[in-house]
């Protein structure tokens, strides 16, 4: 089995979640919209689902007492000397503002290609998010119709160094050619004609998973951004650690797995992290 599916079916033993496995007949059975192969196998998630992120965001403002917009911050330090504690959270950016961590802005190209007019089984009720893996195109995700006359699909990682101030923001066939073909190769009733594209980035980490840490010279200083392209929808948890730390000097879960402390072999990132671990017990 892929390394994807081995790796859901453990999460899901160990976390008690509520999945279902499937071979390549109760796949083709259940969802139309996937081409199958023989042997294929799929790991469902019934709590998956997709988020608005617009109407999420905003959702989030709307907790937020006072919000400051289009304002440049060159340094954390000009932030620290008007604010008790700082919360990084600057995606892209943040490799401007933090030298301790290893990290590395890619570029991601998104398309969406339009669908049958008959495609009924692309609809969120039959066709749920999905990702999927393969050995020519790496990992390929993509989303139900929302409009009833398109799908997104992208690749997640695969892109090229970029920085939000010279990112390549023109989506060209090079970008398309392997979502076209993923497209045509994975998902029946959709077209090669895009409708729609954009580019977004994502903020990597070398072993691709979070840093939610303090920062090795001040610990009123907390870093929770470098999510490597999945952190959005752990957005409220995230945020409430991140409240513990700047409020507390620690919280109850457990975040020892995205200490910063394990890029420690790095240039950027100093051995001595005032061990954390031991802090964030009480």
């Amino acid at each position: 089995s892929s390394q994807a599916v081995a790796g859901a079916l453990a999460s899901a033993r160990e976390h008690e979640l509520d999945i279902e496995l499937l071979d390549s007949d109760a796949l083709r059975g259940r969802y139309k919209g996937h081409v199958v192969h023989d042997g294929d196998v799929a790991v469902l998630d019934r709590q998956a689902g997709i988020l608005n992120p617009e109407a999420a965001v905003a959702a989030l403002l709307s907790q937020v007492s006072e919000v400051r917009r289009d304002t440049e911050i060159a340094s954390i330090a000009q932030l620290r000397s008007d604010f008790d504690a700082v919360v990084v959270a600057a995606g892209p950016w943040t490799p401007e503002l933090v030298d301790w961590i290893p990290l590395r802005v890619e570029r991601q190209a998104n398309a969406w290609f339009s669908i049958a007019r008959d495609a009924t089984w692309l609809a969120p009720d039959q066709f749920p998010v999905f990702i999927r893996q393969s050995e020519d195109l790496g990992d390929i995700y993509g989303f139900p119709t929302l409009d009833g006359a398109s799908v997104k699909v992208a690749r997640h990682h695969a892109g090229e160094t970029t920085d939000p101030h010279r990112i390549r923001r023109r989506v060209d066939e090079f970008d398309v050619d392997p979502l076209r073909l993923a497209a045509a190769r994975y998902i029946r009733g959709v077209s090669g004609h895009v409708t729609r594209t954009l580019t977004c980035m994502y903020t990597n980490t070398p072993d691709e998973d979070f840093v939610v840490d303090f920062s090795p010279d001040d610990r009123h200083v907390v870093v929770i951004s470098a999510c490597s392209g999945h952190g959005f929808k752990f957005g409220p948890i995230i945020g409430e650690i991140a409240a513990d730390l700047v409020c507390d000097g620690g919280t109850r879960r457990d975040i020892s797995h995205f200490s910063a402390n394990r890029f420690a072999a790095s240039p950027h990132v100093p051995d001595d992290n005032r061990d954390h671990d031991h802090q964030r017990d009480h």
